[in-house]
C-alpha cells in the first residue's frame, strides 16, 4: 500500500514494500508546524539518518542541528536532497557503506566540511553548493553533473 505526498502536507508518508521504508519530507509549512525560513522551506533541528533498504527525501527543507553532523547515510539507503540548505557544526553529509545521495539546487555547509565520502558511499551532485571541504576515500564515487559552487 503506497500514499503520495500532497503538496502542502509536512508529515511522513511511509511505503512498505518487503522491509524497505520511505520518509517524505516536503512542502511549504503550515501553522504550528515549524518555523519559515523562506517561503518554500520548512526549518528542522533534528539529525537525519537514513540506514539499511530505506528510502528518504528531504525537498524544500532548512535543516540546521546545533552538534555534530546533521545527515549520516550508510548501509544501502537512498537519500534525495532537493531545493534544501543543510548546515552542522561537523559534517553537513556523511556518506558510507554503499548509501546513495543525490543532491540538487540545494545548498550544505558544515564546520568540519560540507560532504564527506566514504567505503563505498556514491553521491551525485547537481546545481548546488557545498560550503566548507569535500573528503572523498578512494572507494567512495561522486558524480558531478554540473553546475555545482565547490570550495
Amino acid at each position: 500500500m503506497a500514499e503520495t505526498p500532497r503538496l502542502g502536507v509536512i508529515g511522513i508518508v511511509v511505503t512498505l514494500a518487503g522491509i524497505a521504508a520511505r520518509l517524505v519530507l516536503a512542502g511549504p509549512p503550515q501553522t504550528g508546524t515549524g518555523k519559515a525560513v523562506t517561503a518554500a522551506q520548512q526549518q528542522r533541528t533534528a539529525k537525519v539518518s537514513c540506514r539499511a533498504a530505506s528510502e528518504r527525501r528531504l525537498e524544500n527543507v532548512h535543516l540546521e542541528v546545533a552538534a555534530g553532523d546533521a545527515i549520516t547515510a550508510e548501509g544501502g539507503c537512498t537519500l534525495l536532497i532537493r531545493n534544501s540548505t543543510i548546515v552542522a557544526p561537523g559534517w553537513g553529509i556523511v556518506v558510507q557503506g554503499g548509501a546513495e545521495i543525490t543532491i540538487e539546487h540545494s545548498t550544505i555547509q558544515g564546520g568540519t566540511g560540507s560532504l564527506s565520502i566514504e567505503d563505498g558511499g556514491e553521491v551525485t551532485i547537481q546545481g548546488s553548493t557545498f560550503k566548507g571541504r569535500i573528503a572523498k576515500r578512494p572507494e567512495g564515487q561522486l558524480t558531478n553533473k554540473g553546475g555545482n559552487t565547490l570550495p
